[in-house]
């Protein structure tokens, strides 16, 4: 067998894309299973907690919950450039529509 470096596995290729690590699933699995157990007594002591760190408790609850939100691309825009916006009077179109409608 063939020695190998810092960081290197027998797999060149690496795990497969989405396949998740062993060591995460697994713990990821105890503190559901931790938490599912205990469920009632942390309601209870979430009651107690003061606003802010109701707050802070909250809002790490939800980022196992809610996808991290990434930035958007957007084309690329000179600064000088704005983008055409243009305002239509519907209710006028639809009357023009409507006239060109019943005059056939």
């Amino acid at each position: 067998m063939m020695a190998q470096k810092k960081g290197q596995t027998g797999n060149p290729r690496g795990r497969p894309r989405g396949t998740p690590n062993k060591l995460t699933a697994e713990l990821r699995e105890r503190i559901s299973d931790f938490l599912n157990a205990n469920w009632e007594k942390i309601e209870k002591d979430f009651g107690t907690l003061d606003p802010e760190k109701r707050v802070l408790l909250y809002e790490k609850l939800l980022a196992f919950i809610l996808p991290r939100l990434q930035s958007v691309q957007t084309p690329d825009l000179k600064s000088d450039e704005t983008p055409l916006i243009v305002f239509k009077d519907f209710k006028k179109e639809h009357e023009l529509n409507k006239q060109r409608g019943s005059s056939n």
